[in-house]
């Protein structure tokens, strides 16, 4: 049976504790564009599951089947994500374990990317409109990403 997860245990484990970097402090600045990227995840899924119908208008879902079901799906994720990279930062993870919560953002936004580029090679007008606005946030969001994680600077 597996021990049972705490408030301190990673969200990653690295089975390798002695490679692990000891907790520091982030800079005011690193801890600043976390903590935007993360509140923007957290608000944009709050208000994609609060109220789908709004949210699949401005990403121009509103026309297609299942828009308030996917829209929801999509909240909830981005809540989840965006929680996560709060609770990692607020708790002061180690370099290692920030950086993953970051990337794995990052991965994300970029699978949004290609799963709109696929759409976009393969389907007709009424899903284009939705993949090339979900595609410019998806690439906006994946970039701002890459940048945090670039920017991350450790006391």
């Amino acid at each position: 049976m597996a021990p049972n997860p705490t408030a301190s245990t990673p969200l990653v484990s690295d089975h390798n504790k002695d490679s692990a970097v000891p907790t520091t402090k982030l800079t005011s600045l690193s801890s600043s564009l976390i903590l935007a990227l993360a509140a923007s995840r957290f608000v944009l899924g709050a208000g994609a599951f609060l109220a789908p119908g709004i949210t699949s208008q401005l990403f121009k879902l509103d026309t297609l089947p299942g828009a308030s079901l996917i829209t929801r799906i999509f909240g909830t994720r981005e809540c989840v994500l965006g929680a996560l990279t709060i609770a990692t930062c607020r708790d002061h993870q180690s370099k290692k374990e920030m950086r993953r919560m970051l990337l794995a953002g990052v991965a994300v936004d970029s699978l949004d990317v290609v799963a709109c580029l696929i759409i976009l090679a393969s389907s007709g007008t009424t899903e284009a409109a939705a993949a090339k606005t979900t595609a410019i946030v998806g690439l906006g969001a994946a970039l701002f990403g890459l940048f945090t994680v670039r920017s991350v600077d450790w006391v």
